[in-house]
């Protein structure tokens, strides 16, 4: 496009616009293209390629669009007087284009003239001003967007060119006209785009426009010239502020007053009060404005209605910043004037413009923020004039228990603060006190966090230098001291603004530090305030900033050689030197606690070691240094503990050396401290234990006895020994002490010995026994610890002579093993002694007598629960405890699970044998199904030791069974698919073992390797794969083995346990159960017969509480293969489930239908026995009634219910189309062995099966048909049965036979392929007892002789004989049923007719007959079917019997019943046909006796009866021979013609007594006749 631009020069424009429609029409292009092409053509490139782009700008791409302007910017900044000029050129040729390519050239001049502005010259930019002012004045309509570019492009040129616009834009802004919209939108645009150029012509201009303030009518007029007087009183008051700027210095505010309250007076009063919403925004944000250049008399005349109405219009916009601002505005105006009436309106100001700060801030609303920020700014103005009523206004609001009121009354207060400092002066000392009642309260995390923040502002601000500035620093480190870790956290919401305990901390962390670093003048209120925090156990959080800026402070003033370094504790609390000593020393003994506080608090000892001892300065200038570096290199996961203790002992013992020598008194002193500090540390066990330890540092370096005497009895005394951390601190201590104290230590630890704590001390009735033999064996397991740390540390030479005496002796005296491992802590292993205690019972099994059956129990059961109850290393809390690293926890985990190993095996060789492997496997069992992992790893691995040791040492020397082998691999499998790597190697090493023990005792030899067991062992590496395939594999593999291996006896036991695994709350276990189930069952489940009923019901419990679809789809598999191979039992054993079957029964029999084969041995079992079973018993309704009720027996329906689930699967669908047959008619008899059938009065106690909700029987048995005909997949059928509701007829016992026709008909159309087995398999019912079924089979046969197909499948002849057999059937319905399907052999077999005439005659003839017809239902089947016949018959067939067949249909002419009349004249009339033949005059005869009856019932009040006289009359018309007659009958007995009845008789008679074309016995015979009708009528 752009390449045939530059060719063709205006061929671009053509070419464009036939490609895009909506461009200039074609004529148009056509004479830009004769007028324009010989001037580009002539010009250069540049014009040319900018032609092009120019045509290319109205692409449909807005991406495409936009890089051709930006192309069209970068050429315009390059040669702008060729690029505007084309763009000029080309919207004045082109003046029909489309408004959108307008725009978007002149944007592009836009940003062409603002980017080459100094470039233009005049000429150039006279044309651009008037095609500009042009393009924007064209439409008298308001087009925006276009207009809207021209006016910015005459804004652009007229931050150079203002003459030039003024000039053209002002020949269009007449006095007494409205000037177009966008005039005056201009106008107002440039008086802020050139405020030097534009304010000498705003006194003109507001001249002129005054008076057109009342011509303007529309909305958008007034909008627009609102907007320009603020931007004109914008301009002017630039100009007024940078007069030294200004081209005239002279220009004053009065030259503008007047017609800018003129101009207000319109607005304010009249327009502001206009309804839309808009203008009235414009409106105020003008006002504003305006406010400014009012005169002051003027503005303080109008302040009384002005702010009030400004204020109004809060509570008609939901957008307030123009509000505000125009507020903002008229406030600084009026205050910069001194105003008093502006007192007036202080309240109402306060009132309305406070709520607004204290709503909820919308940070993502950009107009929300700047409307916070001109509020703030509002009460900066206020505040400037009215200090005192600002002051107490918000100290009253500060009392408020509001969250939001004090939100925003503190957002408020830090905003004035710092923004009108010297305001508040005078005030500080009040705001302060209203702060410090404010901090007392309970207040939010958000409260507090603009609390914190205020006191941040007042301390920039000299604040907290006064009285109660320390209340202040208070509150900040309590916000510092909140916890770090809560122990339950509060969800989080979803609100934007929550604030957390970690962010208000960490933000008064930051603030502290600010304070101490920043503002030199807090260091005279910090110093030595601080250190009042560092004791109190409240503020441990806190101290890693308190001793950061403690630390920060006490380092200048020691840089400074300032004296104040030393402490004036005179009205202080502040700690002493000991104290101070002792608290830091603790605090860095774990330190990475409480963010971090080890380092400052050490930083904070070197920086005050003046304070603590002059003597320490040296030493501690050597050693501290360097621990504070191992700090800064390690992290809380690489220091080792054990070791940094062992530093900060070292340290202060060198810093005691330094001291003690010459100030012995200073050392008792600090371990006076130490014992009193130890009760502050009650819940903080690890840094208490650490403290002790210092203590023993401290006594070591005491000579004077007498004082190590009394302390060590205090320590000892003071020790919690539930504790274990507190235990081996003191027993640490003892041993430091002994070290150089051994004599003393050794007789205050007899004494201690002695003491009542060791003492047991009963309790009544012995309530507190456990309590206080646990707290006993505590205490004794703590004197133990110190004589074994008091061995270790002690003086070699002097200890050892001294062991055996006085530290053995003691120690026996209290030493029991298992009370030692009791005392442990189950929920950490912090020292090895759990595990030597545990070596030592193993030591102590060997010796004699052998333990007893109780106290073995005992003793394992408390081993195993203090070693596998302890969590995983990783999560041992000791970690923070005592200092071991990861590394050396996992080794002593591993050592003391290794101990319990050996007492175990210990215990299992002194009987090995299979009864004491299960005694000790029972301890084991609970664990290995524990849902934490680190437990489950312990039990199996050890189960697989102990198996592994069993197979070891085991000699068979007679055959026993190993009857615990069962519950063993039971609980065992599920654990070779744990999620947990060991536990799945173990557990498949565990079943290696145990199948080689069963071999073993099996009675094979030694060295006898079993290929199947030793199957296992290629399994090890296939177990730790995760992909599900392999897995699978493997435990397929597994259950073979184990297959091959079980014994018989220990079959159902390893099932049963494996059916508990089904529940395994991990889903890999419970899949590898589910896995190794159905392998053992697929190939030992022939054997299961005898255990069905068993496994079938654990199976069915499971079903009903797995939650797993893959192991429930399993479950159901191993019932499926289990009916494989003992199908009568799984069938016989479902079957006794109560009725109705729960969902897991119902999935169970589903399961049967999962393989086509077992579907169908199953649906031909129940069929089997269905049709064997008595279906109902009768009993007598009562004692007093004759009559007997159906009572349904409860196992044919339970079969039912069964074949019901069976097909309620779609996988049986295979099965069904085999049994289709015998399925169709079993069910179908079953329905009709069900009608009518009553439940038990008692199903619950009837039989082996009980029924616990009510049912429906007949439902039952129709729903089984209705599923079964689903499964055919015969979609028609249903649709039949749907659409005449056969299902719902079929089970009500007098529509029965209606849905059994239904179904018959709809069989006989879409289902007749199994029709002939159906057939055959139907027809010994209608001999069977049920009268029920007997009714339906005679039904569905009499519905199919209705149909072509019964001819067709040669089913005619079997089924009339059926029928025909029936007709002495004790049930009416039953006969009635035959009667009707002999009929329908008419219609379904014309053919044969002539065949079985003389039967089908006789049974009509005999069903209208019938005695026992209280309805009249076989009366009116019978002549419906003879009329059928008829139809169908030939004369000889009918001539012998035709006067019998009249003379019997006569007299049902005069019937009571409609129906029967009507028939009876249908079949009178259906006779006719026969009446012209042999018999014709004895025909005629019972004719003309007919005749009466027959025009009589014409007037029957039966409409159906008279159709039927209708009927017979025109047929027998033509026997009458008279051809008026004849005539009449054809012409007026139309079926549906009405009929004048009289004038029909009397005609008629008139032409029967005429008609002498007879023989005179005839016409006799018509002349009495027609007598008869003229009497009649």
């Amino acid at each position: 496009m752009l390449a045939r631009g530059s060719i063709k020069g205006g061929g671009g424009a053509e070419a464009s616009s036939t490609q895009r429609p909506g461009k200039a029409s074609d004529q148009n292009q056509e004479g830009s293209k004769e007028q324009g092409c010989g001037d580009r053509m002539s010009g250069n490139h540049t014009q040319a390629f900018s032609l092009a782009l120019i045509d290319a700008a109205f692409d449909k791409d807005e991406g495409v669009r936009q890089e051709i302007a930006q192309a069209l910017r970068v050429l315009g900044a390059r040669h702008p007087q060729l690029v505007l000029t084309a763009c000029h050129d080309y919207l004045s040729r082109h003046s029909k284009l489309v408004q959108v390519h307008r725009v978007i050239v002149l944007h592009s001049m836009e940003a062409i003239a603002k980017d080459s502005l100094d470039r233009l010259e005049q000429p150039l930019a006279r044309k651009l001003i008037t095609l500009a002012s042009d393009e924007m004045t064209r439409s008298k309509d308001i087009q925006a967007e276009w207009q809207a570019a021209a006016s910015r492009l005459l804004v652009a040129l007229g931050c150079r060119f203002i003459n030039e616009v003024m000039e053209d834009v002002l020949q269009k802004f007449q006095p007494g006209v409205l000037p177009h919209l966008y005039i005056v939108h201009t106008l107002g645009n440039l008086s802020t785009a050139n405020v030097y150029g534009m304010v000498p012509f705003l006194t003109a201009i507001l001249g002129t426009m005054l008076p057109m303030l009342a011509m303007a009518k529309q909305d958008a007029m007034k909008s627009v010239f609102t907007i320009a007087l603020a931007h004109f009183s914008e301009s002017i008051l630039e100009y007024l502020a940078n007069l030294d700027k200004a081209p005239d210095p002279t220009v004053r505010k009065d030259a503008f007053s007047a017609e800018i309250f003129a101009s207000y007076d319109i607005l304010f009063n009249s327009w502001l009060q206009h309804k839309d919403p808009k203008l009235r925004s414009s409106v105020v944000e003008a006002v504003g404005q305006m406010s400014h250049l009012m005169p002051h008399d003027k503005l303080e005349e109008q302040l009384p209605r002005m702010i009030p109405g400004i204020l109004n219009l809060y509570r008609k916009h939901s957008d307030h910043l123009h509000i505000t601002q125009s507020l903002c505005h008229v406030l600084d105006a009026a205050v910069e004037m001194g105003s008093r009436v502006l007192e007036t309106q202080i309240d109402n100001l306060l009132n309305t413009l406070h709520p607004q700060i204290c709503s909820t801030l919308d940070y993502n609303n950009h107009t929300a923020i700047k409307n916070h920020n001109e509020v703030l700014r509002c009460f900066t103005v206020l505040a400037c004039a009215y200090t005192d009523r600002l002051v107490a206004f918000l100290l009253q609001k500060l009392e408020v228990h509001n969250e939001k009121v004090r939100i925003g009354t503190l957002t408020l207060l830090k905003h004035l603060i710092n923004s009108t400092a010297t305001q508040l002066d005078s005030k500080r000392l009040l705001l302060l006190t209203g702060m410090k009642l404010t901090i007392q309260d309970n207040n939010s995390y958000k409260v507090r966090r603009m609390l914190a923040q205020v006191i941040s502002a007042m301390a920039h601000h000299d604040y907290l230098e006064l009285e109660g500035g320390e209340a202040m620093v208070e509150f900040i480190i309590r916000q510092c001291a909140l916890p770090c870790l809560p122990e339950n956290p509060k969800p989080r919401t979803y609100d934007p603004e929550e604030v957390t305990e970690e962010g208000l901390r960490d933000m008064c962390d930051n603030i502290l530090n600010l304070l101490t670093t920043t503002v030199k003048r807090m260091q005279e209120v910090l110093w030595p305030f601080l250190l009042e925090f560092v004791m109190p156990v409240q503020y441990l959080n806190a101290l890693a900033p308190v001793c950061r800026s403690l630390a920060y402070l006490g380092t200048k003033r020691q840089q400074a050689g300032s004296k104040e370094i030393l402490l004036d504790y005179v009205g202080r609390d502040l700690p002493t030197p000991h104290a101070l000593l002792t608290r830091l020393l603790v605090l860095s003994s774990f330190p990475y606690r409480g963010r971090g506080r080890g380092a400052p608090a050490l930083r904070l000892l070197h920086a005050v070691s003046a304070l603590i001892h002059p003597q320490l300065g040296r030493v501690w200038d050597d050693e501290l240094p360097p621990l504070i570096q191992h700090l800064e290199e390690n992290s809380e996961e690489s220091l080792a503990q054990r070791q940094w203790e062992d530093k900060l002992l070292l340290l202060l013992s060198r810093s005691l050396e330094t001291v003690t020598a010459s100030d012995e008194g200073w050392s008792c002193q600090l371990s006076e401290e130490m014992s009193r500090d130890l009760q502050h540390y009650n819940n903080f066990p690890q840094e208490k234990g650490f403290l002790y330890k210092c203590a023993g540092v401290v006594l070591r370096q005491i000579p004077n006895s007498d004082v190590v005497r009394k302390q060590l009895m205090e320590l000892l005394h003071s020790v919690r020994h539930s504790e274990i951390l507190e235990r081996e601190g003191v027993a640490v201590c003892v041993g430091f002490c002994a070290t150089t104290h051994l004599d003393d230590t050794l007789s205050k630890l007899q004494d201690f010995g002695k003491s009542d704590i060791l003492k047991k001390s009963p309790s009544l009735f012995h309530i507190l026994k456990d309590k206080s033999d646990v707290e006993l064996e505590k205490a004794k397991s703590t004197v133990i610890l110190c004589y074994g740390y008091l061995t270790l540390h002690a003086p070699e030479d002097q200890i050892l002579a001294r062991v055996e005496k006085d530290v053995v002796k003691h120690v026996l005296g209290h030493f029991n093993t298992k009370d030692v491992i009791r005392a442990e802590p189950a929920d950490a292993l912090r020292t090895p002694i759990r595990q030597h205690a545990i070596t030592t019972c193993t030591h102590l099994l060997k010796l004699a007598p052998p333990l007893g059956e109780v106290d073995t129990f005992e003793l394992i059961k408390t081993c195993m629960n203090s070693v596998f109850g302890l969590p995983a290393p990783a999560a041992d809390r000791s970690k923070e405890e005592n200092g071991i690293n990861l590394r050396e926890r996992e080794v002593l985990y591993e050592d003391t699970l290794a101990a319990l190993q050996e007492l175990l095996k210990q215990i299992l060789y002194q009987d090995l044998s299979p009864d004491q492997l299960d005694n000790v496997y029972k301890h084991v069992e609970g664990w290995i199904m524990s849902p934490r992992e680190c437990e489950r790893e312990r039990a199996v691995l050890t189960t697989s030791s102990l198996l592994a040791f069993y197979l070891d040492k085991l000699q068979v020397r007679t055959v026993v069974s190993f009857h615990s082998l069962g519950s063993l691999l039971g609980r065992l499998v599920p654990r070779c698919m744990d999620p947990a790597g060991p536990v799945r190697r173990s557990a498949l090493q565990g079943l290696h073992s145990l199948l080689s023990i069963q071999k073993r005792h099996a009675g094979f030899a030694l060295d006898h390797r079993d290929e199947a067991v030793e199957r296992l062992r290629t399994l090890h590496d296939t177990v730790d794969q995760s992909d599900s395939q392999q897995q699978f594999h493997s435990c397929s593999q597994i259950g073979q083995v184990i297959a091959q291996c079980i014994p018989q006896t220990q079959l159902q036991p390893l099932l049963l346990l494996l059916f508990e695994g089904l529940a395994d709350p991990h889903p890999s276990c419970s899949s590898a159960a589910s896995v190794v189930i159905n392998t053992l069952v697929r190939i030992r489940g022939s054997s299961l017969g005898d255990q069905v009923p068993v496994l079938l019901t654990v199976l069915h419990s499971r079903l009903e509480s797995i939650a797993a679809e893959p192991v429930k789809s399993s479950v159901l598999q191993t019932v499926s293969l289990l009916a494989a191979q003992n199908l009568p039992a799984v069938i016989s054993c479902l079957l006794l489930h109560p009725l109705p079957y729960d969902r897991a029964v119902g999935q169970m029999w589903g399961s049967l239908a999962m393989e086509g084969g077992l579907c169908r041995q199953a649906l031909e079992v129940l069929t089997e026995r269905l049709d064997r079973q008595q279906p109902y018993e009768e009993r007598r309704e009562s004692l007093l009634r004759a009559a007997t009720v159906q009572l349904a027996t409860v196992q044919p329906l339970a079969m039912t219910c069964a074949v019901g689930a069976l097909l309620s699967r779609p996988e049986s669908g295979e099965a069904v189309s085999l049994l289709q047959p015998l399925l169709f008619s079993s069910l179908l008899l079953r329905v009709g062995s069900t009608v009518g059938v009553r439940l038990p009065k008692d199903p619950t106690g009837q039989g082996p099966v009980r029924i616990t909700i009510p049912l429906d029987v007949c439902s039952c048995s129709v729903e089984a048909l209705r599923t079964m005909v689903v499964r055919s997949g015969n979609e028609d059928i249903l649709r039949i049965m749907a659409d005449e509701d056969g299902w719902e007829l079929m089970k009500r016992q007098d529509t029965h036979h209606q849905g059994v026709t239904v179904l018959a008909r709809a069989t006989a159309q879409h289902g007749a392929t199994h029709l002939h087995s159906v057939v055959e398999r139907l027809e010994p019912a209608l001999a069977a007892p049920y009268p029920g079924r007997r009714v339906t089979v005679a039904a569905f046969f009499a519905e199919l002789l209705n149909h072509r197909v019964t001819c067709d499948l040669l089913l005619t002849d079997g089924l009339v004989s059926a029928l025909l057999r029936c007709l002495v059937d004790t049930s009416r319905l039953v006969r009635m049923l035959s009667i009707r399907g002999l009929g329908n052999v008419a219609t379904g077999a014309a053919g044969k007719v002539h065949r079985f005439s003389t039967r089908l005659l006789s049974a009509m003839m005999a069903g209208m007959d019938e005695k026992d017809d209280v309805d009249d239902s076989v009366t009116l089947e019978s002549m419906s079917g003879l009329s059928k016949l008829l139809a169908q018959l030939r004369d000889t067939n009918v001539e012998p019997i035709l006067i019998n067949i009249a003379l019997r249909i006569r007299p049902f002419f005069e019937k009571d019943e409609d129906r029967v009349r009507s028939a009876a004249f249908t079949v009178f009339g259906n006779l006719s046909q026969f009446g012209d033949g042999e018999s014709k005059a004895d025909f005629l005869e019972q004719v003309h006796s007919s005749l009466v009856s027959l025009l009589l019932h014409l007037n029957d009040t039966s409409h159906q009866v008279v159709k039927s006289c209708k009927f017979a009359l025109r047929l027998i018309g033509p026997l009458m021979g008279s051809a008026n007659v004849s005539t009449m009958f054809q012409k007026h007995l139309l079926e549906e013609a009405q009929l004048h009845y009289g004038e029909f008789i009397n005609d008629l008679a008139k032409h029967i007594v005429s008609s002498t074309t007879r023989g005179e016995a005839e016409h006799a015979h018509n002349v009495s006749r027609g007598k008869e009708l003229q009497m009649l009528v």
